[in-house]
């Protein structure tokens, strides 16, 4: 699952679905990324550093939803 790009910003710069991190575990070629929010974001090792706060796309998703 790869973040999408961050077009939504609030006046801080930042998009509004921006979660911190709060652990990340490494599973062989894949980085589970555990967001403050209770999601989970799971890419590739190449595609992803340490991030302190990435886009949650799942947050995103349900505020379309309501």
């Amino acid at each position: 699952y790869i973040s999408k790009p961050v077009n939504k910003k609030d006046a801080t710069g930042e998009s509004k679905f921006t979660r911190a991190v709060a652990r990340i575990v490494r599973d062989g070629t894949l980085v589970h990324c555990y967001l403050a929010c209770g999601h989970m974001l799971t890419m590739h090792k190449d595609e992803i550093s340490a991030p302190s706060s990435m886009e949650c796309w799942a947050c995103e998703a349900e505020g379309k939803e309501h």
